[in-house]
């Protein structure tokens, strides 16, 4: 699933950011690959998973589609590791 070992007492972007990682990682996708399909940069996509910048909604949702998950799973999965 989308959640792996709790990580817990991070804040949302530092959650958010592990979580788009191993998402991805477990898809076997490359930042580049994902930006592709998502239609997002990649430095976008770099900036958000070393916990530079916080996504919008809309990037949320990009990124929802691009690994074939809901927007909520994202979310929930986040919300699982934050103090």
């Amino acid at each position: 699933g989308i959640t792996k070992t709790p990580l817990y007492n991070l804040t949302a972007k530092e959650s958010f950011s592990k979580v788009l990682k191993d998402l991805r990682l477990s898809k076997n996708l490359s930042q580049e690959k994902l930006s592709e399909k998502a239609g997002l940069s990649m430095r976008t996509i770099s900036l958000i998973e070393c916990e530079k910048v916080q996504p919008t909604i809309s990037t949320i949702e990009a990124i929802a589609k691009a690994l074939e998950v809901k927007m909520s799973d994202l979310i929930i999965a986040t919300e699982k590791h934050v103090k």
